[in-house]
């Protein structure tokens, strides 16, 4: 189970990068619209420096680094969890419950990805490209959402499994621990 949880780490490792990217991006678009307003201010030619289609490329950046970061996230503890009635339970009605919750959560992480492989595997088979400024293979972006959303399906069977066998580390509020 260790190289599960690295494939988890490397998949919010990427989610990270990409909001690392994105904020380089802005900043260069940043720098250069201020490089270029003060050019003109000194009476210079401003240089033009624009990056386009800036905001579509930062918006599938954006769509990688959430659905990267969602296994990650879920394994590490991250999402929002709502305890009140399950930590009243006894150690068996809590068993059971979590692992109704896990595999509902599961079911709908698996057609979600279903999903996202269908309209990936049509962007891929009509040639789909973006509509802005700089044409962007639409199954790109899509087929690393498809993977973020098995990832998530994967780490969910995961956690499950670990339920199953009386192992709610991974459940706990503060995170999970190896």
């Amino acid at each position: 189970m260790h190289a599960l949880n690295n494939l988890y780490r490397f998949s919010g490792a990427l989610a990270a990068l990409n909001l690392c990217a994105i904020m380089g991006l802005i900043l260069l678009q940043v720098l250069g619209r201020v490089w270029d307003k003060l050019l003109s201010l000194i009476g210079q030619q401003p240089w033009g420096l624009h990056i386009p289609g800036l905001a579509e490329i930062t918006g599938f950046m954006l769509l990688t680094a959430t659905f990267a970061g969602l296994s990650y996230t879920f394994r590490v503890g991250g999402h929002i969890r709502v305890t009140l009635l399950i930590q009243r339970l006894g150690w068996l009605w809590r068993r059971r419950l979590e692992l109704l919750i896990l595999a509902i959560a599961l079911a709908l992480s698996l057609y979600a990805c279903w999903f996202a492989l269908t309209l990936t595997l049509e962007s891929y088979q009509f040639n789909d490209v973006s509509i802005g400024m700089v044409p962007i293979l639409l199954w790109i972006p899509q087929s690393l959402m498809t993977l973020g959303l098995a990832l998530l399906s994967l780490a969910l069977a995961h956690t499950w499994v670990e339920v199953w066998q009386g192992d709610f580390h991974t459940l706990e509020l503060s995170g999970h621990q190896e």
